[in-house]
């Protein structure tokens, strides 16, 4: 368990002081690190720097997508990278006893999600490129555990247009979690989106 926690510290520690440093050869080190110590069995306290790390890489990830500089194939990686990413957190399955808490649920996860800012507007923009008035509402279902940690998330509805945008901005929602509770609980969370004004 020390040579997990030392191992994630130094990942933390290499992480980037600014987006121009990003380093994919070692953001797929990263990506690995965070496949290997998200178990179910792993402490709250290594669960807690996967955490930081897998935001950290998220918005990475979404910084270099979003850019117009980087090389056709350094965006390639990039997108290869993101998927694999998407699919661990699509698969991951922990259970933790401590979470942040707090009594607005909806504050909670608005706070969260605010974080991912930079990488939900990478989507969308994508979108705007073929529909420049592309615009609506998102509704996701979250079905949390008792512990506050996301056990599902579903597309309850979506704006016309919106559809695919809201397949690619779930692998986002992933780490998003509540306060602890005695029973699951099932939040419904609106995200809203505006086209730029011509």
């Amino acid at each position: 368990m020390k040579y997990v926690i030392t191992a994630l510290f130094t990942a933390l520690l290499a992480l980037p002081a600014f987006a121009g440093e990003i380093d994919l050869s070692q953001t797929e080190k990263d990506i690995q690190l965070i496949r290997t110590n998200l178990q179910p069995s792993a402490s709250n306290r290594t669960l807690s720097s996967v955490d930081i790390l897998m935001r950290k890489t998220v918005e990475d990830l979404g910084w270099v997508l979003s850019q117009g500089g980087p090389d056709h194939s350094t965006k390639e990686e990039a997108q290869a990278l993101w998927d694999k990413l998407a699919t661990i957190l699509n698969n991951a399955n922990t259970e933790v006893k401590k979470v942040p808490s707090d009594d607005d649920q909806q504050a909670v996860i608005r706070a969260q999600i605010d974080k991912k800012a930079m990488a939900l507007n990478y989507f969308y923009q994508n979108e705007l490129r073929s529909n420049p008035m592309l615009g609506g509402r998102i509704v996701v279902k979250l079905k949390f555990q008792p512990t506050g940690y996301l056990e599902d998330i579903e597309i309850k509805s979506a704006d016309e247009g919106l559809e695919r945008l809201a397949i690619r901005i779930l692998p986002l929602l992933r780490t998003v979690r509540i306060k602890p509770h005695e029973a699951p609980q099932t939040i419904e969370y609106k995200l809203n989106f505006f086209p730029n004004k011509p």
